[in-house]
């Protein structure tokens, strides 16, 4: 008997051994495959108005565009000093319209976190800390709207952002959540990670679920959202986990893929903060140094124009640099993009001029990857670098 499972012990071993083995192999394979990175187009400037800050949590780029009795390329922005959304043609480069709406009254849509827009008279705008998701038009008239809660779904929706976009596939919008991911429950629930809206009859459903590795342990909240493409073929949407090397394709019933898709700097998973289930969130501090000490990844773009995939990702700051108090090194991550080609095989990974960049205002068009400048006094003007990919 003894013998039997020493023998089934060391067949198991040799077995995990050989996987990781091939696994590791198959990870250091990708990383050889770096053959391809960013070359640089030029710039994108927008004149902004007084009321305007250089920057935005959600921007929407929307090509042949009709609006305000012109068809045009317009990036769309939300400004929520004024709680609007404003619209800026993209070859001019200025301001061409604006949609400003009301917090309070019959119209009112409270404080705006995040917006898709369908059509001049189809946007959707959500409404984070109210739980309410809007269907209005162009005149901020609200046409329809949506509890983002009910017994069926009693899970936190997460804003709605440039790499969190709210999507449309026929008569459901999906947005995502949270979950049931809580650090003072040792029972771990992983399902209900996306909000499914039924346009028609309001009804909302969860569906997905985190993969396995969110079970070991407590995440910091960041670490909880999760990134993702709008709809591409065949209405499939890609997932990014902060955790995972692995991006997850799926058609919002189940994942229908997994790619690996890691980045050169990661040398071993990603540990939680603690694997006590049940212990608790430590203090803010604790859980912020925890965040900055860690390899994570963020959101993914797909490019239609040159067919390939954008994932990117946070590299940790090290204990020197964070100790030190200079505001740059110790609180900033520097930022590197993992590209994909069209069949999710990695093909490059390009490191970011350090502290130059602001990684969350990114759109893509013809000419390219645009990621907005960091304002470093500007307040006049919102400034994008255009990249695109190059052979080495």
């Amino acid at each position: 008997m003894h013998k039997f499972i020493f023998f089934y012990i060391s067949f198991f071993f040799i077995i995990f051994s050989l996987y990781s083995c091939n696994t590791n192999k198959e990870k250091k394979e990708q990383h050889n495959n770096d053959i391809y990175t960013f070359k640089k187009q030029g710039i994108k400037s927008f004149l902004l108005d007084s009321v305007t800050a250089p920057h935005s949590t959600c921007i929407q780029y929307l090509e042949n565009f009709f609006l305000a009795e012109k068809q045009a390329d317009f990036l769309a922005t939300l400004n929520m000093n004024d709680n609007s959304i404003i619209f800026y043609d993209y070859e001019i480069g200025s301001m061409k319209s604006k949609i400003k709406f009301f917090k309070e009254g019959e119209q009112g849509v409270g404080s705006i976190f995040g917006f898709s827009i369908i059509n001049q008279d189809s946007i959707l705008i959500h409404r984070y800390h109210g739980m309410q998701l809007y269907l209005v038009n162009s005149k901020a008239q609200v046409l329809k709207s949506y509890k983002l809660s009910s017994d069926n779904f009693p899970f936190s929706v997460f804003p709605a952002s440039t790499s969190n976009p709210i999507n449309k596939i026929h008569n459901y919008v999906y947005m995502n959540s949270d979950g049931k991911l809580d650090p003072n429950n040792a029972k771990v629930d992983l399902k209900g990670i996306v909000a499914c809206i039924d346009i028609n009859t309001g009804k909302i459903v969860p569906k997905l679920y985190y993969p396995e590795i969110y079970k070991i342990g407590i995440w910091t909240p960041e670490f909880l959202t999760s990134y993702h493409t709008p709809p591409l073929f065949k209405e499939q949407v890609v997932f990014s986990f902060p955790i995972i090397d692995s991006i997850y394709v799926t058609d919002y019933n189940d994942y229908v893929g997994k790619y690996y898709a890691g980045s050169k700097f990661q040398n071993s998973p990603i540990k939680p903060l603690s694997t006590q289930l049940g212990s608790g969130l430590p203090p803010y501090e604790q859980r912020e140094k925890y965040r900055l000490s860690q390899l994570y990844y963020g959101a993914i773009y797909y490019d239609e124009f040159q067919k390939y995939y954008y994932r990117f990702c946070f590299l940790p700051i090290s204990e020197s640099d964070y100790v030190s108090g200079v505001p740059l090194k110790s609180k900033e991550q520097k930022v590197s993009i993992i590209i994909l080609d069209s069949s999710f095989n990695k093909v490059g990974e390009v490191d970011l001029e350090a502290y130059k960049y602001n990684p969350y205002m990114v759109f893509i068009n013809k000419n390219g990857l645009h990621i907005a400048l960091k304002a470093n006094g500007n307040e006049d003007n919102l400034i994008f670098e255009i990249f695109k990919v190059v052979k080495k």
